[in-house]
C-alpha cells in the first residue's frame, strides 16, 4: 500500500497439532503450553460457562491426556 508492505495476521487460519478445533487467537496463547515437553498432568483455569478459553484449554488438556478443572 503506497509503496510499503502490508502483512495480515490471519488468526483464523491457525490451528494446534492434534486440536483442529482449537483456532484463532487461542492457539498463540496455547502454543508455548502445547509444545512443552513437561506437559503438566493438571491444569486449573477459571471463566465463563460459556468461556472459548476454558473449551480451548480443556480440549488441549484432553489431547494431551492430562486433567482440567
Amino acid at each position: 500500500v503506497f509503496g510499503r508492505d502490508l502483512f495480515i495476521k490471519r488468526d483464523d487460519l491457525l490451528q494446534l497439532p492434534g486440536c483442529a478445533t482449537i483456532t484463532g487467537n487461542k492457539v498463540r496463547k496455547l502454543k508455548a503450553l502445547a509444545d512443552s515437553h513437561n506437559f503438566p498432568k493438571l491444569l486449573i483455569s477459571q471463566g465463563g460457562v460459556q468461556s472459548n478459553a476454558m473449551r480451548a484449554i480443556a480440549l488441549l488438556a484432553n489431547s494431551k491426556r492430562s486433567s482440567f478443572l
